[in-house]
């Protein structure tokens, strides 16, 4: 009897637990839709689609539509979502997350298009505790013309981590005001003291930049995708699955000025394309050295798969190292490798 009643006890101990936790995950659909309507800030920690869902044509007036007071964890359920025209003012359009991690994963279509000021989303902490975005899981994943006036036009965080299930694409995305950093993506170091980083992995679509731009200091706009920082010792990742690659025809820069860490091209189980090409300037702008100019900064390692330069690009590093004999580097002519310690490869 007393086993019984031990059983019960502990049977509705867990029952009690089960539906707090349950109870934290908030379901978003349809009827959260807003077009141009009265909006509503969104500030829990965990959401689930049960429909397709889109933000458009609203000014949240300095709000995102998610702003978490901790973490985020946004699951798709196999649903669409999209941020389309927002103005947000001095708040990225999609998601402003200073306390937490952002987790997205499991949409079958994620489109930020058309955020104005403040970029798509931000995950960043002023303290000294880094913020990750991780996207992983996902449908089709777009980032078209949004704008940010200083960092990251689409995304800006201490580090990013983006995996592919389908094609992602970042497009005609840009950074206002001069001397900005990151036409698509700015990995911002901030105060953090554990480090920032940058890993794409094209493992079920081409991850592709094309056509993102920022300005320089005397106000011409270059075109760039993403900077790395100025972490000297960051680790920054770019990997594909055979069959796929990531496709950088717009530059990545970087600022580490005493560089101590990596940029590492495919690892075990990722032998495909990393490629940086001028193909998609236009005739002017391939008169511009700066957009056909990529400089990572730190030491790079090709450890599998294939690393492409085409169509007159230079790709500088500190170093320069094949560790794997089946990895491929293959270089256009009017193409340049360049290292800080040896010159030109």
């Amino acid at each position: 009897m007393k086993r019984l009643n031990l059983w019960l006890l502990m049977s509705s101990a867990l029952m009690t637990t089960s539906h707090i936790c349950c109870a934290q995950a908030q379901n978003i659909g349809p009827s959260d839709v807003c077009n141009g309507g009265a909006f509503s800030q969104l500030t829990g920690s965990n959401y689930t689609c049960i429909g397709d869902i889109c933000f458009s044509n609203i000014n949240t007036t300095n709000k995102s539509c998610f702003a978490p007071t901790a973490a985020l964890t946004l699951t798709g359920n196999g649903y669409d979502i999209c941020f389309q025209s927002i103005t947000s003012g001095t708040k990225p359009c999609a998601i402003e997350a200073t306390s937490g991690n952002v987790t997205i994963s499991g949409f079958s279509s994620f489109l930020c298009t058309n955020a104005l000021n403040s970029g798509a989303i931000c995950c960043c902490d002023t303290s000294t505790t880094a913020r990750t975005l991780s996207m992983s899981g996902n449908g089709t994943v777009s980032f078209l013309n949004n704008t940010a006036s200083s960092k990251g036009g689409a995304i800006c965080a201490n580090v990013v981590s983006i995996t592919s299930a389908g094609h992602t694409v970042f497009s005609g995305n840009s950074v206002s005001t001069n001397s900005g950093k990151g036409g698509a993506i700015c990995i911002d170091k901030g105060s953090t003291t554990s480090g920032s980083q940058c890993t794409l992995s094209a493992e079920g679509g081409h991850i592709i930049f094309d056509g993102n731009t920022v300005k320089s200091s005397s106000g011409a706009v270059q075109r760039n995708s993403l900077y790395l920082g100025n972490n000297d010792s960051a680790t920054h990742a770019f990997k594909a699955k055979e069959g796929y690659g990531i496709y950088f025809y717009d530059p990545v820069t970087c600022d580490a000025t005493s560089p101590s860490g990596a940029v590492n091209i495919n690892d075990t189980g990722y032998t495909g394309s990393i490629v940086f090409s001028g193909e998609k300037l236009s005739a002017e702008e391939a008169k511009v050295a700066e957009n056909l100019k990529s400089s990572l900064g730190q030491a790079v390692t090709l450890k599998k798969g294939t690393l492409v330069l085409k169509d007159g690009v230079t790709v500088e590093a500190k170093q320069v190292t094949q560790s794997d004999n089946t990895s491929t580097l293959i270089m256009d002519t009017n193409t340049t490798l360049q290292t800080s310690s040896s010159g030109e490869g």
